[in-house]
């Protein structure tokens, strides 16, 4: 029987009889699902890549090479062809206090591999990790040390990383994300790096140094991370090429 002065209807919702709002419930539960999947995945493809670098903390390598200090610390590898490896603290510490006794001396370098591309990184973590060769007097180091070639003046336009972070430490080492952390490392000294995409989409890293050739890092450190024209001279030491800046050099873009 129905209640006097209502109406019987077969809408009413009853949880094991209802028929008539179990198709439109339906309709709107798959359309909420379908929109919230597109949604995700716009919203994932919209995100910056983490990038290709690699960095394995509890992986450690030795390496015999002569280093140099100015304007970064870097080991150029004994081997042929020789490699120009860049050497960084854990955190975000610059190695040139670490390494600066050793400058111009034939060493082996342990520490934990960073690498992206053509570029390659160890971070070192004591004094324990620096051995001077066991028989310097048959390796004269002068003659493993590139020599500085000048190029071209140019202007480019990327972006201004860490290169720590950048080789792959942090992922993504780019963009806004990362500008807290990107400046910290400028501010501890890591070096600075000039990113530049090309229409291929292929990256290139070019090392920055002052004017005088001595570090840029904390010069840099308002300008990290946004787009930037950078105009300076072209030089390369081995398998690293510097960018060195001319004055009032770095224009946002």
């Amino acid at each position: 029987m129905t209640p006097e002065g209502s109406q019987a209807s077969d809408d009413f919702y009853i949880g094991y009889a209802t028929s008539g709002w179990r198709g439109a419930a339906l309709t709107i539960g798959l359309t909420f699902l379908l929109t919230a999947v597109g949604l995700g995945f716009w919203i994932a493809s919209a995100q910056q890549g983490a990038g290709t670098g690699s960095w394995q903390p509890n992986e450690r390598q030795t390496t015999l090479g002569v280093l140099t200090v100015d304007p970064y610390p870097v080991l150029h590898t004994l081997e042929q062809p020789s490699r120009s490896i860049l050497l960084v603290r854990p955190g975000k510490a610059s190695a040139a206090a670490l390494v600066s006794p050793y400058a111009g001396q034939v060493v082996g370098v342990r520490g934990a591999p960073i690498e992206r591309g053509g570029w390659s990184m160890l971070e070192v973590y004591d004094d324990d990790d620096l051995a001077p060769a066991e028989s310097p007097t048959a390796v004269t180091p002068s003659a493993h040390v590139p020599e500085l070639v000048p190029a071209e003046d140019v202007t480019l336009t990327g972006e201004i990383v860490d290169s720590k972070c950048f080789l792959g430490v942090m992922k993504p080492g780019t963009g806004k994300v990362h500008r807290a952390c990107a400046a910290l490392c400028l501010t501890g000294g890591m070096p600075p790096m000039l990113v530049v995409t090309d229409s291929a989409g292929d990256r290139y890293g070019y090392l920055l140094v002052n004017e005088d050739g001595s570090s840029a890092s904390l010069r840099l450190v308002p300008d990290v991370a946004v787009p930037v024209a950078v105009t300076g001279r072209l030089e390369t030491r081995g398998d690293l090429v510097y960018l060195r800046l001319a004055a009032s050099a770095v224009r946002r873009i």
